[in-house]
Order: C-alpha cells, then structure tokens, then sequence
C-alpha cells in the first residue's frame, strides 16, 4: 500500500477556489422553477451547478453567491474581534476610533473629533495597517500567528456554498423543507442583489455590508458546529481517535505510601505507568478475553452436555450442573466474554463472586440457589491459592513433601510407637526454622515409666498440667494429661486419629497443633501459629472468587512483560508520545501475594491483587484512573488538573520488544535536547552526589 501524507487545514480562498474548480454562482431566490417540480438552474438547489439527482458530483461541487463586495473572511473576523473588544464597536458602527499611528493600532475616540472615523468601510481601509500585539497569552499568539499567515486571503468577494447533496430538499408527507443554512443563504443572497451588480466599497452601504458579515458569519459557526467536538462530522467520520483497543483516561497522582519497602514488587518504577485493570483489559481485549478462557472457561464448561463444573457452596465440593444455552455462550465464546469485560464499567460488579446462572435452581441443605460459583480461593495472609475442591485442596496443602523426621537420628533407644512428639519439636519437623531445647510428648504408661526409673532424670514436676524430667542436656515434658489421654487407650486412639508419622516416628498433626494454639491464645505462641497456618487449612480462607480477582489474573498474565504508549491529549509537542511499562492496578490499597495456581505448585508474586473490602476493615476502591510517574509527567506537559491521556497497549512482540531496548539504553534518560529527565544538569548534579560521598575538596 502507498504511503499517505497527512492532510493540513487552512483558510479557503473563495475566489481562488472558484476559479480553480469553475464554480457557478447562485442568483435566484427560487427553488423550483415555474409551474415544475424541476429546481430552478439558477437557485441554491441547481442540477447545473450543484450535478444531476443522485450523482456523486452533488456530494462535492459547490456554487458561490457573488457579495458584490468586499468582506472580511469568516475564519480571520472571528479571530480579529477576539484581539481587541473594541473592534465590534467600531464595525458595527457604534463607537469612533483613529489610527494611531504610533502604536499602529486603533485608538478610542468620539464623535467630536476630526480624526475620528466608525463603521464598516472605515475599518477595513485600516485593517492592513493594524501591527496586533502579542503577550504571554498562548491564545492571542495563535490568534495572531493566524492573522498574520493568512493576510493574502484577509478580504473576499465571494461566498462558497455548500454541494446541494448536504442540505437538499426533503419531502415528507407532501410538504418540502431543507436545512436551516438554506435560509441563510438565501438572506445573504437578498443583501448581495441590493447592492450595485458592479460592486461597490461605498460607505452608504456600510449597515448593508455589516449585515452580510453576519450573515456570512452565521454560515461560518454553522457549519463549524457540524464538524466541531467529538460528535461533529469531521471528528466523527474522518479524524476519530477511536483506535481499536486502546482508551483515554485522566491522570490522577500515585499512592506513594502503598509499599513498605524500595525492593516491594508494587514499587512504582519511572519506567511504568500505573494502569486500572478495566482500562488494561478495554486495550487489549483479544488476550485477556484469551485467558479467561483457557484458564478459567475450558475445562469447567462441557459444550456437549450442556454442564459445568460448579463448587457447592455448602461443602465446597464441586460437582456438574446443567445450565441453558444462553449461560454456555457467555462464557465459551469470544462475543459471550468479552461481556465480562465489558460489565467492570460498573464498579460494583467487580467486587461481586463469578455465578453461573443454573438452568433450574437446586436446593442445598434447605436453601434455595439459582447460582453457584465457578471457583474457588484459598485466601490467607497474602497467600493465594486457586481451587475447585477443598478435600483435594486441604490434603495437598499441608506441604508433607517438606516434614522431616528430627529424631531420625539421635541415639533414643525408646520403641517410636509409645510416644507422640508434639510442641516446638513437632513444628519444627514440619519445616519452621526453630530449634527447641525442650521436647513435649505424648506417651505410654510404659514409656512413662521407663523416663522415671532411670537415674539420670529427675522429676521435678507431676501435676494436673503433665510431667517434667529434667536431664543433662535437655527437658522432657510428658503433656497426657493437658491433652486429656488418661490411659494406653486414648493415647491409642489418638495416635490413630491426630497423629501423622514422618519416617520413624509420630508427631502431633499440624491440625491439632494449629488448633492447640489458637485456643491458648498466647503472645509467645503468635510467630508458631502464623507458621502453623500456612500448612493447615481453615475452611474460612476458602471462599468463591470474585471478578476481579479472576480478571486481574487473566491480564496480568496476558500482559505480563508487555509495554504500552502514553500519549498526552491534546497533543502540545514531539515528546508527548511516552513508551513505557505496565504496572497493573486493581484496587487502592492492593497488595503483594503469593499465588499458587495449586497447592504444591510453584508460586509466582503478583503485585497488585486486588483488596476485597468485606475481608477488610480499611476502605478499599476499585482503581479508575491513570497513574503516571513525574518523568512521564514533565515529558507531556501534564499535571492532575483534569488532564488526560491516551493508553495504547502494544500487543505484538515486535513492539514490545522495541519499547524494552528503548528503556534498557540510557538514551531513555536524556530529554529531546540532551538533558537529565528532570532537567538536572550535570554541572550541580555530580559535584553535589560526590560532596555527600566523600570529605574531600571538589575541583572542577
């Protein structure tokens, strides 16, 4: 395909047009001609001038209404009235001014004085003489710049109209009627014909030109109002900034107290650009929508039973449940998901759990459900782990692969099957960094006994609480009695029901050790059940899945490593176009997890999961606008005003790849002119890092 160069707008030149293209001019105030439905070949609705019914020529070809004389163009008025407020005056006829010629503008006067001068003609005999001014107004220098680029076209003669084929005649329930400009035309037409056919410049006629500039003027805002905005023609139809997959959004400034620490995978690098996830997922629709599929869609939905895999929320088991045809395609088809993202417009969606619709309702335990979760988490301090099954979740996340037998290799000589370790021994056996100088266990009679004769020990203790034989290199404490085992049977039955035996020997169960704990309560015990906790499962840290939950899942992954363009909107200068990476939001405040797709499975760190509100008592809200970092900032030229931003994501790897070796070079680090981001110069920035480095003198 060949290159297109871009297209520039400018003032028209009414009679350079006209000549160009062979306009023809309008001079007729009729529609029709007499006694025909045929438009008359003179009037604003000509097939001679304006092409044949139907015709492409209609939707381009243009007339002229000939001014009879001399007017200023409509694009250079509005920005000449807006230079000084006086000028309105003085045109309209309302106030006397001279030109002074010192300051080479008009001066304010009265009707008194001899120099003194109003009207139309009046105005534009000493408009080519008038110097405007600028000042640090950006606006009036534009304004300015306009005026002075475009003096060869500050006069016309000549008025275009518009190709008949934008405004033609409508016949609704036999009655005709046209666009509103019509009639404007048609009233200038009137004001032209009263003038001499030969033109004049007259200052007879100067009320009569002043209504044909506003006239001419009327034309001009009205037309412009048709293109203007987002919602007018030319920005609706031609130069729209709906690109696919991307979005605008305010900036808003970042929460720099969210992390603890400069190594926290949160922290907010001037390399990244701080993305909500419904903005992340709206930019790049194609690979979320993808991993919502495969990684949470696919292998609970079966297409050719109409059935899903579905978790009861009473026993957090999962079963298969019938749903409609309608359920099935939201969530197996691309146009079906792509709903998903579509619903985080509304805030409140995203906190809510992901329910498929049942195609009847069910009954569990009395309750009725129309709905039931499609997953589960297991959601405990910072650590998450997906599931479908708590059963087949709790056996797999005690970590057994990581207990070790710490008796495995003393010198006891005492049968493993009469006794039961429990305490800081059994702990440590189950992987926490301690090392207990005293050990607890639950025995035998026979164990118990054996401990007591031998001369070694000593009992220093035998009470309703247990036995405590103190020996020369350590303590033993028999716990029967605070574990309510009075006899070789309970200690039996225990073993059988509470124990676990990690190659030789029997150790308390986590379960019961986690319980033990949390019903003693104590300060000194906190550090052993936040161990305990994250081997032994608790069905209330299980829990369905929210939306966006899922959803930050399936973008971080697809955005993973993926880099995005920032650009500043309106656009002010060649440096508002930033490349940088992503960090993806969710909600304010988020937080750092450890994620586990299943237990066992290596976790990977995800920044920024999501808070849940009712798991917390802090205020937590969903994140909505565009963070950027102070770099960013001062290459567009914004500030949290209310200005705004572009986000376009880069989904091919080619982009994304270009993006990562322009960060990587330390050309990232330099202005467009050379200098340090943040306009540091070396000649301070140096000498002053070596001054808080070292003691001695600094030379240049």
């Amino acid at each position: 395909m060949a290159a297109k160069a871009p297209f520039n707008v400018s003032v028209i030149d009414p009679d350079e047009y006209v000549k160009r293209k062979g306009c023809l001019p309008v001079t007729s105030h009729s529609v029709y001609e007499p006694s025909t439905q045929l438009f008359h070949p003179d009037g604003l609705f000509s097939e001679v001038i304006f092409g044949q019914m139907g015709s492409n020529d209609r939707l381009i070809r243009r007339g002229y209404i000939d001014l009879h004389t001399t007017l200023i163009n409509p694009h250079l008025y509005k920005q000449i009235m807006r230079l000084k407020g006086m000028y309105k005056d003085v045109v309209a006829g309302k106030k006397y001014a001279y030109f002074d010629k010192e300051i080479k503008d008009l001066a304010v006067t009265d009707s008194n004085d001899p120099n003194g001068n109003t009207g139309y003609s009046f105005f534009l005999s000493v408009l080519p003489k008038i110097e405007f001014k600028k000042n640090a107004s950006i606006q009036r220098i534009n304004r300015v710049n306009t005026v002075e680029m475009y003096k060869d076209r500050l006069f016309i003669t000549k008025m275009l109209v518009l190709p008949a084929g934008v405004r033609d005649v409508k016949v609704s329930n036999g009655r005709a009627s046209s666009d509103e400009i019509n009639k404007i035309y048609l009233a200038l037409l009137s004001l032209a014909k009263s003038l001499p056919e030969s033109g004049t410049d007259d200052p007879m006629y100067d009320v009569i030109r002043y209504q044909m500039q506003q006239k001419v003027m009327l034309i001009y805002e009205y037309i412009r109002t048709l293109m203007k905005d987002k919602h007018g023609f030319a920005q609706g139809k031609y130069t729209a900034r709906a690109v696919v997959y991307a979005n605008r959004n305010v900036i808003t400034a970042a929460l720099t107290t969210k992390v603890t620490s400069a190594n926290s995978p949160a922290i907010f690098s001037m390399d990244e650009s701080e993305v909500p996830l419904y903005q992340a997922m709206k930019g790049a629709v194609p690979l979320v929508v993808y991993h919502l599929k495969t990684g949470f869609f696919d292998n609970a939905f079966d297409s050719q039973s109409n059935t899903v895999l579905l978790v009861n929320p009473v026993t957090k088991e999962s079963s298969y449940y019938e749903i409609d045809d309608a359920e099935l395609r939201k969530y197996t088809t691309l146009e079906g998901i792509e709903t998903i993202v579509d619903d985080f417009r509304h805030t409140e969606f995203a906190f809510e759990p992901v329910l498929i619709k049942l195609k009847e309702p069910v009954v569990i335990e009395g309750q009725k459900y129309e709905a039931l979760p499609l997953s589960m988490v297991y959601d405990y301090n910072n650590h998450v782990t997906i599931g479908k099954s708590y059963s087949d979740f709790a056996d797999s996340y005690s970590k057994r692969e990581t207990y070790k037998d710490i008796l495995e290799h003393t010198e006891m000589e005492i049968d493993p099957e009469s006794f039961i370790v429990e305490g800081s021994s059994s702990i440590a056996a189950f992987g926490m960094d301690i090392h207990p100088k005293d050990f607890d266990v639950i025995a035998t009679s026979d164990f118990i006994k054996e401990f007591k004769d031998q001369s070694t020990g000593k009992v220093i203790e035998d009470n309703d609480v247990g036995i405590k034989i103190e020996f020369k290199n350590y303590t033993l404490h028999i716990t029967n009695k605070g574990w309510g085992i009075k006899n070789d049977d309970d200690f039996n039955k225990f073993k059988q029901e509470n124990a676990i035996k990690i190659t030789n020997h029997y150790y308390v169960s986590p379960a019961q050790m986690c319980a033990k704990y949390a019903a003693l309560n104590r300060l000194k015990d906190k550090v052993k059940l936040e161990f305990l906790n994250t081997i032994v499962p608790h069905k209330a840290y299980y829990r369905p899945i929210t939306n966006v939950e899922m959803c930050y899942m399936a973008t971080y992954t697809a955005l993973h490593d993926k880099c995005c363009t920032v650009t500043r909107y309106p656009v002010l200068n060649m440096q508002n176009l930033v490349p940088c990476k992503i960090h993806l939001m969710t909600t304010t405040p988020g937080r750092v997890v450890a994620f586990q797709t299943a237990p066992g499975v290596p976790s990977i760190e995800l920044p920024e999961y999501p808070v849940i509100p009712s798991e917390s008592a802090i205020k937590v809200a969903l994140k909505q606008s565009m963070s950027l970092h102070p770099v960013t900032l001062d290459y567009l030229d914004a500030d949290h005003d209310g200005d705004t931003v572009s986000l376009n994501i880069l989904l091919s790897d080619e982009a994304t790849k270009e993006v990562h070796e322009f960060l990587d070079n330390k050309i990232s680090l330099l202005t467009m002119t050379g200098d340090l981001i943040y306009n540091l110069s070396s000649k301070w920035v140096v000498p002053m890092s070596f001054l808080f480095a070292t003691s001695h003198k600094i030379t240049q």
